[in-house]
Parts: C-alpha cells; sequence; structure tokens
C-alpha cells in the first residue's frame, strides 16, 4: 500500500494521539472581560497581564475567574504547564541541614518537612513566568503580575500603585516582597525586556594538545540563568518568593516593597501571621461584612491585594470593593477615583505612608459581578 506524504502525516499523527506520552499542555491567553480604565492615566487594567500560580488538584482560581481576574488579561498556570521540577536531592530527607547546595540552615525548620508537592511549586512561578514571555514575545505587556490562586486583587488600587512613582513600566522595578510573596510580584516592561534580553556566555574547553582553553560562544538569559539555578542548582529547594527576589536582584531590578499595601495575611482570609506558629494560624473572619470599619477601609482604600482567600472571603471582599470604580466606556471616559482615608486594618497591617484624604468614591447601582 501507497501512502502520499500528507497520509502519512495523518496516520502519524494518529498514532502519536494514542501514545502514553502526553505534550505539555500550552498556556492559554483569555482577554480581559470587563477592563476598568484608571483616572487621569493611560493605564487600564488591559495593560497588565496576570499570571495565576493554580493547581489541578483545586479549582480555587475559578473563584477568581468570577470576581476581580475578569478585569485583566490572565493565563491560568497549573502543573500540566510546568510539569517540571528538579530537587538537589531526595525530598523524603531533610534537604539543607549540612547540604552541600545551601546555607546549613535556611530559614530555620520553616520548609523542612514538606510535601513534595510543595517543593516542586516553590519551581512553577518562574518556569510560568518563562513559557508566558516566549508567547508573548512580540507584545510584552506594559506591567505583569504573578499571584497564587487564592489571592485576591483591587483592580483600582493596583492601577493607582502602577501610576505612582517610582513604579513606572519603562524603570526596571519589581513591586512585591521577597518574604511575602503570596499577595504578588508585580513586574514592569522594562524589568522583563531585561529578563529576556540575551547575554553571552562562553564555554571553554581544554585543548591537551595546543595546551590552551578553547573558547565555544553561547548565549542565555538571565531569566534562564536563574531557571537553571532553580532547577537543580544552588536555589533548588528555596521558596519561590525568594526565588523572584533573588532573580530579580541578580538582574539589577529594584524590588519595591509595598507590604502596606500587598498582604500576605489578609485580615479577612483563612490564615492569619501567627509568629508561633509555623505558617500561621487559622482566621474565623471570613466575611467583610463583619469586619470593623478600620478593616474594610483599608480593604477598600488601600488594599492591592491579599492573600489566603476562599470563596466568602473573596466573594465578600469583591462585593464591598467592586463599586469603587467605573468601566472603561468606548468613548475613553474613566470612573471615578475611590477615597484614600488613611486607615489600618485590625490585623495590624498598615496603610501606605503619606496617603492623603480624596474625593468619596461613586458607588455604582446593581450589584451583579459580571460587569
Amino acid at each position: 500500500m501507497q501512502l502520499s506524504m500528507s497520509g502519512a502525516l495523518l496516520v502519524l499523527v494518529l498514532w502519536c494521539g494514542l501514545g502514553a506520552v502526553k505534550a505539555v499542555e500550552q498556556l492559554q491567553l483569555k482577554a480581559a472581560e470587563h477592563p476598568i480604565a484608571f483616572t487621569g492615566s493611560k493605564l487600564c487594567t488591559s495593560d497588565i497581564l496576570v499570571i495565576v500560580i493554580a493547581s489541578q488538584k483545586r479549582d480555587t482560581w475559578k473563584l477568581q475567574a468570577d470576581t476581580w481576574l475578569q478585569h485583566f488579561p490572565h493565563y491560568i498556570a497549573t502543573e500540566e504547564h510546568t510539569p517540571k521540577c528538579k530537587l538537589c536531592g531526595s525530598p523524603h530527607a531533610t534537604p539543607y541541614k549540612g547540604g552541600f547546595f545551601d546555607k546549613p540552615v535556611y530559614m530555620g525548620d520553616r520548609f523542612h518537612g514538606k510535601p513534595l508537592d510543595w517543593y516542586c511549586a516553590q519551581q512553577r512561578p518562574l518556569q510560568a513566568l518563562r513559557d508566558v514571555l516566549i508567547q508573548q514575545a512580540k507584545k510584552i505587556p506594559k506591567w505583569l503580575m504573578i499571584v497564587d490562586d487564592d489571592t485576591i486583587v483591587h483592580p483600582w488600587n493596583l492601577m493607582r500603585t502602577l501610576t505612582t512613582k517610582p513604579a513606572d513600566p519603562d524603570a526596571m522595578v519589581m513591586v512585591g516582597n521577597e518574604r511575602r510573596g503570596g499577595a504578588g510580584f508585580i513586574l514592569s516592561r522594562a524589568a522583563l525586556v531585561n529578563l529576556t534580553s540575551t547575554i553571552q556566555i562562553s564555554d571553554m574547553t581544554w585543548d591537551h594538545r595546543g595546551l590552551v582553553w578553547k573558547q565555544e560562544p553561547g548565549s542565555t538569559t538571565l531569566l534562564d540563568a536563574c531557571l537553571e539555578r532553580l532547577l537543580g542548582g544552588n536555589w533548588c529547594y528555596m521558596h519561590s518568593d525568594h526565588v523572584m527576589g533573588l532573580c530579580a536582584k541578580s538582574a539589577n531590578i529594584q524590588v519595591l516593597d509595598r507590604n502596606g499595601t500587598m498582604a500576605q495575611w489578609c485580615p479577612v482570609g483563612t490564615m492569619l501571621l501567627d509568629p508561633k506558629a509555623v505558617g500561621g494560624r487559622v482566621n474565623n473572619l471570613r466575611d467583610a461584612t463583619k469586619a470593623d470599619t478600620k478593616t474594610q477601609s483599608w480593604l477598600t482604600d488601600h488594599m492591592v491585594s491579599c492573600h489566603y482567600m476562599d470563596k466568602t472571603a473573596m466573594d465578600s471582599i469583591y462585593d464591598m470593593i467592586k463599586g469603587t470604580w467605573a468601566p472603561a466606556s468606548p468613548s475613553g471616559q474613566q470612573g471615578a477615583a475611590p477615597s484614600t482615608q488613611e486607615a489600618a486594618s485590625s490585623s495590624g497591617q498598615a496603610a501606605p505612608s503619606g496617603a492623603q484624604p480624596a474625593k468619596q468614591a461613586r458607588r455604582l447601582a446593581g450589584s451583579s459581578r459580571g460587569r
């Protein structure tokens, strides 16, 4: 039987489709359904690309898609998209005490004895960032935010932060905190361009005949160099937050700490910071409407992002904040700014220094989320 080239190709495709090895799933970009424009600037939520680090074992990201995430273009990255994990040693043994790859004790015993899923999850954000930037190579976003799938973001306050100096898309900056990264990291366009820029490397090989080192020129990117350290290198057991900070500093990217507005431990959510308890303690305040006035004021006027959400917490916070902005209109008219009354949350989250009162926000009519 003779097969044409197209027929042979069809047979090959069908045969590969029946194979046991599944190709890595490609990340899919979803456009912003309901973008928001920021008053007095050209910034819109469509200018901020979001990567959600999610898991196939839970669907928390769907809570985000039903609330704040609908305002942003975004990718959902699960283990299916970032299936590679390379640890330096056995995950069943203490990886760092007396080990070769890092200092004798890394963050005390905080990250000792974690499950394998946890260790591999620390390697996923940087891999997802690399894969997204490959797909976005011809259209690097003005800003890119990486968040966990149990984090809520206040779109208006985020845009206000990104239009306030020293935040600048043309400066090499990363907004966030390398020890409290659950609330997210935000990278400027200039930082992303720098991470993906080509750097020259040289492979040197000893010529035993000529008794000289011979150079074989090559190249890589700063982001790939960070990944080499992460995947089996001396960052292999580090927390992903610390890896993001180290990679940024290695690339001469300035880290802007916004701990007062980007909360690792949200005052309304599932967990609270407790120095006596590794990983925090259970938070019983899940409904934002039951929080005190200071906490509610912080959520509406200052909070950029809040970590450790469940459905009740995310829904109640979004219902509270969604009236503080107006959607972008075809005519380009933009929404009114929310108030910036000085307040702090009852959990100790500080309001940003120098905050000044502003006009009270216009509360939009309607209660549906899809707008």
